[in-house]
Order: structure tokens, then C-alpha cells, then sequence
């Protein structure tokens, strides 16, 4: 058990990336009915459950996790080697014939295709970042951190506009994912410029 504990701590203190999270779950649980379960959910609606359920099944407080301090001698990571041992699809990139779809899902899918697959360099870039600890190493890993949330929120946005599409056929508002430029509501002419304005035109006839 703890030999699997070393994964999970990582996994806390590091990317969280749910898929990852995931796939520890699968092999630290014993409950595959939780671990289906879960699986069926999206990132949104899951991940409270799964950032429970992970710490308990190596016997850890969610709470109380300890602090993860990477060895010299650490072995290569694991969670890292979860994802690259194991076909990981773009839920959205493998949609054929995405012309039958309104113009607004494809450009939803598009993005989402996008950021999925600018997370992925992100988490390996952050794989790449060496396992000492110094504040260089820190600071880069803070950076990858904040940007991979940051892409994992706006993913969590078009998700729900997706399926939201799929399961009831709501064709979703362009302004509401993609806020233009502010509109604003042309001036009311005050009484006199009315005025005025009229005078012009009889004196032009």
C-alpha cells in the first residue's frame, strides 16, 4: 500500500489532472463499481468525489496529506507512466463528419480540441521539470500549474455547452462563450438637437 501512497502525494501536490487521477484510482481501489462510477462523470462533477476517494484508497486524509518531497534516488513517475502506457483519446478530435453540426458546436469542438491537446504539452512539460526542488524548478512548476487550471476551467465551460447539446439539443449562445466587444445602445437625441435636426430638414426641402 504504500508503495502506492508515493503516486497519489505526487499526484496531490502536482497537476491533479483528473484522467491521471483516474487511472491511480483503478489500481489503488478495490471498489471498480466506485472507480466505473466516476468514470462515467465528467471532470466537473467528479472530481470532488475522486480527490476523496484517491487519498482513502491508499489509506491517506484527503485532509491531512503529507508534504511530497521528491528522493534522489525516485524512480521515474509514475503517474506519467500511467498515461503514456495507456491510449488516452480526445474525447472530441475523433468526431466524424463534424460539418452536420451547427456552426457554433464545431467551433466549440474545435477549441476544445485545441486546449485538450495544449494541456497535454503542459502536463508533459511538467514531467520534463527536474524532480530537485529548487526555486527555479518551483517557480516553472507553479507556472505550468496555474496554466494547465486555467485551460482546465475553460474546458469545463465548453464541456457543458456540449453536452448540454448533445443530451438536449440546446444550441448555445455564441456572445455567452465568446464575449465580443460591448455593445452599446446609440445616444438618444435630447429635445432641442430633435429640434434643430427638423429645421435642417425643412429648410433642405
Amino acid at each position: 500500500m504504500k508503495d502506492l501512497q508515493l503516486p497519489v502525494i505526487k499526484w496531490w501536490h502536482t497537476s491533479r489532472d483528473y484522467n491521471t487521477g483516474l487511472m491511480l484510482l483503478s489500481k489503488c481501489c478495490k471498489n471498480q463499481v466506485l472507480v466505473r462510477s466516476l468514470q462515467k462523470k465528467t471532470e466537473r462533477f467528479g472530481r470532488r468525489k475522486l480527490e476523496y476517494e484517491l487519498p482513502k484508497a491508499v489509506r491517506l486524509n484527503y485532509l491531512d496529506m503529507p508534504e511530497y518531497i521528491p528522493a534522489p534516488d525516485e524512480p521515474a513517475d509514475e503517474t506519467e507512466d500511467l498515461i503514456h502506457n495507456q491510449t488516452v483519446k480526445n474525447p472530441v478530435s475523433t468526431d466524424k463528419h463534424l460539418g452536420q453540426f451547427p456552426k457554433v458546436i464545431r467551433r466549440l469542438k474545435h477549441e476544445y480540441s485545441e486546449l485538450y491537446n495544449k494541456r497535454s504539452v503542459k502536463h508533459k512539460k511538467m514531467a520534463d521539470i527536474p524532480e530537485l526542488n529548487t526555486s527555479q524548478n518551483n517557480e516553472v512548476r507553479a507556472e505550468l500549474l496555474a496554466e494547465i487550471k486555467s485551460i482546465s476551467a475553460r474546458m469545463e465551460t465548453l464541456h457543458f455547452y456540449l453536452k448540454e447539446y448533445e443530451t438536449n439539443h440546446i444550441i448555445p449562445d455564441v456572445d455567452a462563450i465568446w464575449p465580443g466587444k460591448e455593445k452599446t445602445e446609440p445616444a438618444i437625441p435630447d429635445k432641442a438637437t430633435l429640434k434643430k435636426q427638423r429645421t435642417n430638414l425643412l429648410n433642405a426641402n
